[in-house]
């Protein structure tokens, strides 16, 4: 939900496989399919954006 227009440069996130949050998802043997933009995402370490 937004409160004003919509500006990509408002967004943020994270990398859905960084090393340092750990999580581990079951996807031995499955094929990840991203979006170009969630391809983007840093690593919490990497990452310059305040969350």
């Amino acid at each position: 939900k937004c409160t004003e227009f919509y500006d990509p440069e408002d967004e943020g996130g994270i990398s859905w496989n960084d090393p340092s949050i750990a999580i581990d998802w079951p996807v031995d043997n499955i094929e990840i399919i991203l979006s170009e933009k969630d391809k983007k995402w840093k690593t919490l370490k990497e990452n310059t954006v305040i969350f």
